[in-house]
């Protein structure tokens, strides 16, 4: 198939597919450094999240209090929305869930294995895998005026999984994808075309052929009997055929 094609549309295909390529590993490591960049935004709106509802006076102070999550609720759940994570979990000693989104869970165990640090008075981020996808969590430790803690909030998001970042910025892309197309299809076109022109409008073979024809008739010129000044010196041939000889194999 390419061996039909001219040089001028194979040199403009070779151009096109280097511009391809070099879009395709540019938009990895654009994606690769958008995906760091949305993780870091998500790591610092969540702990600044939970510092929130941790430092708040009335949860620090009475989240111990009876029936505590009838109000604490409401208050993680609007800081929650305002903040835009997944959820703000606000946990007592105990592990028992004091708020939740889901108003179901409200008086369950927390029972996740990466809290652990958090009850002893460890600020920190993990990681977690889920159904949905993979979220993030920040945990930070309750503390109440004397300094004991007395609880931990968590508060949660997912990280936008490449699809959803590419819903997000598929605009960009495509205006980006656009523009570098065409500026390597015109490009491809011009250099195909100089390349062309440098080689007189020959195709390959063309040139081929030509210089094939050219070296039969130097070898027919130097053989024919005009050529020979006489049969007493046959050696004058062999030193003119052997000369002519290596001038072909020079570079």
């Amino acid at each position: 198939m390419l061996s039909r094609l001219r040089i001028y549309w194979k040199m403009i295909l070779l151009s096109f597919g280097l511009v391809l390529l070099s879009l395709l590993i540019g938009g990895i490591v654009v994606i690769g450094s958008v995906t760091r960049m949305k993780e870091d935004e998500l790591k610092q709106r969540l702990l600044i999240t939970a510092r929130t509802v941790a430092e708040l006076p009335t949860i620090k102070n009475q989240i111990n209090e009876p029936n505590s999550a009838s109000w604490i609720a409401p208050v993680a759940d609007n800081i929650r929305i305002i903040n835009n994570v997944a959820y703000v979990v606000v946990l007592d000693m105990s592990r028992t869930r004091l708020s939740h989104p889901l108003a179901a869970r409200i008086g369950g165990k927390f029972d996740s294995s990466d809290a652990d640090a958090a009850f002893a008075e460890h600020t920190y981020m993990s990681k977690v895998k889920g159904e949905a996808g993979v979220a993030l969590r920040a945990y930070v430790p309750i503390m109440n005026e004397t300094h004991e803690q007395v609880g931990v909030v968590v508060a949660g998001g997912l990280l936008p999984g490449l699809a959803k970042l590419i819903e997000e910025q598929k605009s960009s892309i495509a205006l980006t994808l656009l523009i570098a197309l065409l500026f390597g299809i015109f490009g491809s076109a011009l250099l195909a075309r100089h390349i062309k022109r440098q080689m007189y409008n020959l195709e390959p073979h063309e040139i081929a052929r030509m210089y094939g024809e050219r070296s039969a008739a130097r070898w027919i010129i130097l053989l024919s009997p005009s050529s020979w000044s006489g049969f007493a010196r046959p050696w004058s041939v062999t030193a003119t055929v052997t000369k002519a000889c290596l001038q072909q194999k020079r570079p």
